[in-house]
């Protein structure tokens, strides 16, 4: 009977140990900074977008371009994680800081031509795609991610020139960046015929 408490109770010991010790491993493991990013969109389009206003133009009227990528952002660790900001191509910002109007359109097709400061219509209808963006459905940093959770909602840039290819989102946060990729696959281009003449 001695022999066999002898040999049993240290290897319980040792199960016991082994077990505090992966328990223990798996907690420091999950405190690790694990930030993952999901893009929902299956084909991500750049907006090349309408110009209407002279006396009360957009923010960002200097950058022809928009972005609206939908994401998924989930915290894999059991440390909450608060977002900053967001880069792409660690040259444009999405930050507290950005004023983004709340609605943006593309006209693709339109009814309308322009000659000789003379503007023709026809009796088709115009054809546009268009987006609200506001508190519900836009991620504007700064954003709290509580352990093992996740948010949805659209990213928003601005740039000056076509990104259609790959290119990287960058995500600061209290815990360190990280980068993700992300493909630009098509354009959408304005022709509507607005006369708008960009603030000098």
């Amino acid at each position: 009977m001695n022999l066999i408490l002898s040999v049993f109770l240290p290897l319980l010991s040792f199960v016991f140990s082994t077990i505090a010790f992966l328990f223990t491993l798996k907690n420091e493991y999950n405190k690790k900074f694990n930030l993952q990013l999901q893009v929902l969109d299956e084909n991500i389009s750049e907006w090349k977008i309408d110009r209407f206003s002279t006396e009360n133009p957009d923010n960002y009227f200097q950058y022809r371009y928009r972005l609206f990528p939908n994401v998924v952002i989930t915290n894999n660790s059991s440390i909450p994680v608060t977002i900053n900001s967001f880069s792409l191509n660690d040259r444009y910002k999405f930050s507290i800081f950005t004023n983004n109007a709340k609605h943006y359109s593309v006209t693709i097709e339109t009814n309308s031509t322009k000659k000789d400061e003379i503007t023709f219509y026809s009796v088709g209808k115009e054809k546009k795609i268009e987006i609200a963006l506001d508190n519900n459905n836009v991620l504007k940093p700064v954003i709290t991610i509580a352990p093992f959770e996740s948010v949805t909602g659209l990213l928003f840039f601005m740039f000056d020139e076509s990104l259609i290819g790959k290119n990287t989102i960058t995500v600061y946060t209290s815990r360190g960046n990280k980068e993700f990729p992300l493909t630009i696959s098509s354009q959408y281009n304005s022709v509507a015929q607005t006369g708008y003449a960009p603030p000098l």
